[in-house]
């Protein structure tokens, strides 16, 4: 019998959005020039690699995604602002597409399944260039109408969003660029009663997948097994045939390494694991990491370190709630980092004076966490007219600045880091050099270091813990000799007004 487990996203989903996009947006649109204003947002397109015409797995843009659900490539969508009725245009696929492809979906299934009040085609596919269609019916439909479309700038990547195009978009009597992009974004970071629903089911994939790496992994095997493990398992119990993000398999000194990518290192007895994988499910995303060692025990230098990071993180959990600074938690975590590190004797001097030198930035030198959702590194973490980034060592790489509030979905993720790179830098500060304890510190210097990240939902008295993954060294152990542990040693829910 398979052990698959589908999860039934419902299409209600996309209709919240909508409706909480409308409610932000009207206000910004006069009475009267409603009926004639429409979103319209382009969905991704299909890619090749490179030159060739191996084609890239389909995956939806996410603004398209988080509005509209469908997964088709290459459509348009359009959403009116006075009725909220939908409207999408898809390509006409010419009769030799089934054969490679299978049956073409009628613009009729649009309408009955997704709620599109009409779905029309927007031209006929060039059966020689598969990407280049003929769109004067699309010109015709915009004729007139007033169009607002996304452009902005992430603030992860740096990178622009893709405005729609499509030939004679200047038939439109006007092209909004100004205010969708704020709106919509802003209305990505508060998320629906249905889409937490689905991100704790991506974390319960996620988290057994997790478990079940731990349980399996033995000195001698490869990075790359785990990661297939990781894959295999998140596909094969929850459907996920996307993860988030690239895995990150690190053992030993790479687990210094922040985005680590390579994952074929064999796995050696004594070293420290850290395994960052997330399973993504219908374009959500989960985040989890988890640190430790190879051969299912820790030493006392692995326990000293990795509780030090996990004391950071429950102090975390434990000041966390709507109306607090996500700079502030950054701070604290910082600050447990650092007095862990002074209290085992490798750091030495007074904690309130490292601060004033950012010394912990040199253990942890990315920020604490950030937005999750239909993206990994969700946006809204640089509203235009909020809270801006704070140009100081370690505080400088957080994702978001913004002041916690109910419905967010943040990871966090403090981390303990021994890199080389970093430490020499220390060492040849005049300045700094005298809060390290170095030849401690030289006993550490192949150790890499430890993160541990769980994904949390603010709610309205605290936080609820999506991430149901062993945390306590204890855990780790049992879990690694393969015993099963019926409830974790700290809540889901953490209550803190």
């Amino acid at each position: 019998m398979s052990k698959l487990v589908i999860y039934d996203v419902p299409k209600t989903l996309y209709k919240t959005n909508q409706q909480s996009l409308l409610k932000a947006l009207r206000p910004k649109i006069a009475n009267d020039k409603q009926d004639n204003a429409y979103v319209f947002l382009q969905s991704g397109i299909h890619h090749f690699r490179h030159s060739t015409d191996h084609e890239h797995l389909f995956r939806q843009e996410s603004y398209f995604k988080y509005l509209f659900g469908v997964d088709t490539n290459d459509c348009y969508a359009a959403m009116n602002v006075a009725s909220g009725k939908t409207y999408l245009f898809v390509a006409k696929d010419p009769e030799a597409f089934a054969i490679w492809k299978g049956k073409i979906t009628p613009p009729e299934h649009y309408e009955k399944e997704w709620g599109f009040e009409k779905c029309s085609y927007h031209g006929e596919y060039n059966p020689c260039i598969w990407n280049e269609t003929d769109q004067n019916d699309l010109a015709e439909w915009a004729k007139g109408k007033d169009l607002y479309v996304l452009r902005g700038t992430n603030s992860d990547s740096n990178l622009k969003i893709k405005e729609p195009e499509f030939q004679g978009i200047d038939k439109a009597k006007s092209v909004n660029r100004d205010i969708l992009f704020e709106i919509l974004s802003e209305c990505r970071v508060f998320k629906s009663d249905e889409e937490l629903d689905l991100m704790r089911h991506i974390n319960k994939v996620s988290s057994d997948a997790h478990i079940a790496v731990i349980k399996k992994i033995q000195p001698g095997m490869y990075e790359s097994e785990m990661e297939s493990l990781f894959l295999h398992r998140v596909y094969s119990r929850g459907g996920c045939r996307f993860v988030s993000y690239n895995c990150i398999c690190a053992t030993g000194e790479n687990n210094a390494v922040l985005h680590y990518p390579y994952n074929d290192k064999e796995m050696k007895d004594g070293a420290m694991c850290l395994y960052d994988m997330g399973g993504e499910y219908n374009c959500y995303a989960s985040d989890i990491t988890c640190s430790f060692p190879v051969n299912g025990k820790f030493t006392s230098d692995q326990a000293m370190i990795y509780n030090i990071v996990l004391d950071s993180q429950l102090a975390v959990f434990k000041a966390m709630k709507p109306g607090v600074s996500f700079v502030d938690m950054h701070r604290l975590s910082e600050r447990v980092i650092v007095t862990g590190l002074r209290d085992n004797g490798i750091l030495k001097g007074d904690v309130d004076e490292m601060k004033k030198h950012f010394i912990g930035s040199y253990f942890m030198c990315h920020g604490l966490g950030h937005f999750l959702g239909i993206d990994t590194h969700d946006v809204g973490g640089y509203p235009e007219n909020g809270p801006k980034r704070i140009q100081e060592p370690g505080v400088k790489n957080l994702r978001t600045s913004r002041i916690l509030q109910p419905r967010m979905v943040i990871t966090v993720e403090p981390g303990l880091y021994f890199n080389r790179i970093l430490l020499k830098q220390a060492k040849n500060n005049d300045k700094i050099s005298h809060f390290f304890n170095w030849d401690v510190i030289e006993r550490f210097m192949d150790f890499g270091g430890v993160r541990i990240e769980d994904n949390v939902i603010i709610t309205e008295d605290g936080i609820e813990n999506m991430t149901m993954c062993p945390r306590t060294v204890e855990e780790l152990e049992k879990t690694a000799r393969g015993e099963e542990i019926k409830e974790f040693v700290h809540p889901k829910i953490w209550k803190n007004v």
